[in-house]
């Protein structure tokens, strides 16, 4: 008799210890997919603000100076004779039309490292990527006889576009 109350109680106490270990489980993979579902948000919130910096950044008066300076030549060869004389001469113009294609530049790095995607920069700034790239892309291949990764991540990122 003495062995059938001991055997009652080992059953009950494994119950109670399968039945605590279902609730932790189940507790734990609450907070984890809370914490998943927090991490996603975040991630959301930052490609947001980084967005935001983005925007704000290009209509800032310096890259609006420079896409007014941009807009003063006909072409890209036209441009790429312009840059080509203000570097050798190094003056303040060459500067002002550099901001652009660095911006780009910039921004093609931050999707090739994932930081933000190419769908997001295509809804916001792929038409004047693309545009710009076609303006400044005669510069580009001029000069790499001697720089040759000038402007490579603004190339990837419209070819990404």
């Amino acid at each position: 008799m003495a062995e059938a109350v001991v055997q009652d109680t080992i059953q009950w106490t494994d119950i109670a210890t399968a039945v605590a270990s279902i609730c932790t489980l189940l507790v734990v993979l609450a907070a984890l997919l809370l914490g998943w579902r927090q991490l996603g948000s975040m991630e959301t919130a930052r490609k947001a603000q980084l967005l935001t910096d983005l925007s704000r950044r290009w209509d800032e008066e310096l890259l609006v100076e420079s896409r007014q300076a941009a807009s003063d030549y006909a072409g890209g060869e036209e441009l790429a004779s312009a840059l080509e004389r203000h570097d050798q001469e190094n003056t303040r113009d060459y500067y002002v039309l550099g901001r652009l294609p660095n911006f780009f530049e910039d921004l093609g790095i931050l999707v090739s490292e994932g930081a933000i995607s190419p769908q997001m920069v295509a809804k916001s700034l792929g038409s004047s990527a693309k545009s710009y790239w076609r303006l400044y892309q005669p510069y580009a291949s001029a000069v790499r006889g001697r720089q040759q990764t000038i402007y490579q991540w603004f190339e990837k990122l419209v070819e990404k576009l």
